[in-house]
Order: structure tokens, then C-alpha cells, then sequence
């Protein structure tokens, strides 16, 4: 394509001058292009959603100063662990469950003693609303 476009121009400015010599024709090796095979898409991989900023739930809660605190270092704690353990046991479906299951649990007994009844009620509202499910927490009294 190069060479029809360069040989053209050639040509069209050769017809302009007014000169009637004609065009040497050049021969150009072609560089050969190499190109990449593109990789696989892993389809059985999900797309996790970014995981949720304990700053911004405890505003929407309206913690207390020691509340706050006590939930941003919890949730971030559970969090790593969370990650920790699936990363570690990406391959063992089975004790991956137990082990996330227990961090929920963990989670949700930290919840209760951290927030009160009305944050507790909010809470599960937000992530209702944020992940359509209440991360595996049951609400008080068997709800």
C-alpha cells in the first residue's frame, strides 16, 4: 500500500512539472512485521468488584469517633485476611469456603459489638443496596 501511494505521488508530481521523463520504479524490501499471537481469555476468571472503603460506610453509618476507629481497623484486618485467603487456597475450593466463612462470622461478631442496634440496621441496608446481599451475614434475631 506504501509503495501504490508513494509511486502515485511520484507520478502526480511528475505529470505537474510538465516533465515526460519517466519514473524509475524503486523495488523497497518490505519489512516483515511480527505479530504477536494473542493470549488466551481465561473465562472462568470473574472480574472482582473493588472491595468497599471502610472510611466512606463508616460516614454513611455515622460512627462515633471510637467506633470509627474500631471498625476501620477491623474491617481492614478482615479484609486482608479475606484476601490472604484466597490467595492461598485459590486451588482448595472447599477449605477456602470454611475458612471466608469464618472470617464472615468473625466479621459479624465484631459488628455487633462495635455498632448499635440502628447502625447494625443501616449497615445491612447499604449492602443490601451495594452488593444485593448481605455479605453472608444474618441479621439479629434469626430476620
Amino acid at each position: 500500500m506504501k509503495r501504490v501511494l508513494v509511486f502515485l505521488f511520484l507520478g502526480l508530481l511528475t505529470m505537474s512539472c510538465g516533465s515526460t521523463k519517466e519514473l524509475e520504479t524503486v523495488e523497497e524490501e518490505a519489512p516483515v512485521e511480527q505479530i504477536e499471537e494473542p493470549k488466551p481469555v481465561d473465562m472462568k476468571r470473574k472480574v472482582r468488584k473493588p472491595s468497599m472503603d471502610p472510611e466512606q460506610l463508616a460516614a454513611q453509618l455515622g460512627l462515633t469517633e471510637e467506633q470509627e476507629k474500631e471498625f476501620i481497623l477491623m474491617w481492614n484486618t478482615t479484609s486482608q485476611e479475606m484476601r490472604r485467603v484466597r490467595r492461598e487456597y485459590k486451588d482448595q475450593k472447599d477449605v477456602m469456603l470454611v475458612n471466608m466463612r469464618a472470617l464472615k462470622d468473625q466479621r459479624a461478631q465484631e459488628l455487633e459489638r462495635i455498632l448499635t442496634d440502628d447502625q447494625m440496621k443501616l449497615y445491612f441496608e447499604i449492602m443490601r443496596s451495594k452488593r444485593g446481599k448481605i455479605d453472608g451475614i444474618q441479621r439479629r434475631g434469626g430476620e
